[in-house]
Parts: structure tokens; sequence; C-alpha cells
């Protein structure tokens, strides 16, 4: 079957999606199809889009290995993030800030299909975004939007077209060395060239010497153990 817009519309309208939605918060217009369709067609790659950007995305993701494996082809230095989330709105402004430094111009959000069953990968969700692109924007495509960015149990790389930096987002579910890595630990592992070190590391408040943000911000209580969430490889 050919995949066409509008079934991708109808697959994710039917999929529940609503219950993770903070823009939906009863809004009259939560479902609307026709705002779906216009931020696909804004946002979503072509078909030849898409088969020049996997070129650049295999340059940096080895599609074919999970976590807690390298899942970066190229000698990338790290930093990880707590996930939950593909982004929140202090963060997603810090990583633009970091895109900018470096020179990127576009952002590549690329649903990872591990855990979808083979009918289901035809619906996985492949977007471009300018830099210049803000939160309220991002976030305006109604439940295409809560799919992308707010629940917390899909999976995706996220690169640009310079090929210098990625971003896997690993949330509830994924794979991994439980004595490590306990079944349904969510984080995102920022990789890029080690001459952007300063510039990400800042940019994310990561302490000298650590590989991982602070969570102090959480309460004790709930605050979980994220430097043993990291996989060993990413621990540099």
């Amino acid at each position: 079957m050919i995949t066409t817009m509008e079934n991708i519309i109808e697959y994710w309208y039917n999929s529940g999606f609503e219950a993770y939605s903070s823009y939906h918060n009863g809004e009259s217009d939560w479902g609307n199809k026709s705002i779906a369709e216009e931020y696909l067609r804004k946002y979503c790659l072509s078909e030849n889009e898409e088969g020049r950007l996997r070129v650049i995305q295999e340059s940096v993701f080895c599609l074919d290995r999970q976590l807690p494996d390298m899942i970066f082809r190229k000698d990338f230095e790290f930093i990880t993030l707590l996930g939950g989330a593909m982004f929140e709105q202090k963060d997603f402004e810090q990583f633009k800030s970091c895109l900018q430094q470096i020179g990127e111009r576009n952002i590549v959000v690329v649903q990872d299909t591990f855990g979808m069953s083979p009918d289901q990968k035809q619906y996985a969700l492949k977007m471009k975004y300018p830099l210049n692109i803000g939160w309220d924007e991002l976030m305006s495509g109604n439940f295409i939007s809560t799919i992308l960015f707010e629940p917390f149990y899909n999976h995706y790389s996220v690169f640009g077209e310079s090929g210098k930096w990625g971003m896997y987002v690993a949330n509830e579910g994924y794979k991994g060395d439980e004595a490590v890595n306990p079944a349904g630990t969510p984080i995102r592992i920022i990789g890029f060239n080690p001459n952007y070190r300063t510039i990400f590391r800042d940019a994310f408040e990561i302490p000298e010497g650590e590989y991982c943000e602070n969570v102090d911000y959480i309460p004790e209580e709930e605050r979980p153990d994220l430097k043993e969430w990291v996989p060993e490889k990413y621990r540099k």
C-alpha cells in the first residue's frame, strides 16, 4: 500500500495520543485534521528529501544498532539529558543556540521504527524544521506535535544537514543491559564533533568531569539516577 499523508493523519488521529497532550487541555480544535495536514505539508520530508537526508543520517547513526550499543558512527563526544520527551521549551532554546553557533540550518527528526510492527512502520514521522522555528510554531501541529514531542515512549534520531552532531531520543521500553539500563529508562544522548565540546557542555550546564546533566532540580525523593542510566560507551 502506498502511504499517503491522509493515511498518516488518519493513523495518528486514531492513536489515542490526546492522553499525553498539554496542548489539548479541553481545546475545541483538538483532533483538527486540517491543522495537522497543514503542519505536515510544511515540515514533513518529501520523498526526494528523505533519500538525501537518509545518507546523512546513516553517516551519523548506525541504524541497525540499538542502545546500549554504540549507535553513533563518528568519533563524537557525548552528553546525556533526562528523557521523557524530545524537548521541553527551555532545552529546545538551549539546543538551538548550540546549532546556531556551529552553523546548522535545519533540524531533522526521524522516528525510529524500533518496536513498531511491520504495518506500523509506514506511518513513522520524518520531519525537517528550519533552525529559526519558534516553540509555539513547533507545537502548532495539533495531535502531530503531540506525537512528536510529548509522548514518553517514542524513539527518534535527530540530526542536521552538516552531519556534525546527532541526538538519539530513547524513551520508555528501549532495550538495554538491565544491570545498567533498567528497561524503560528515558534518556537523550547528544553526540557532537569534539571541536564543539564547550558549546554543548556550556549550553546544557554539564558539570566538569561529568557526562550528563545535573538533575538536582528534581525533588530528591523523585530524582532518577541518571548517571547509572547512561550506557557505559557514552560515559565520556
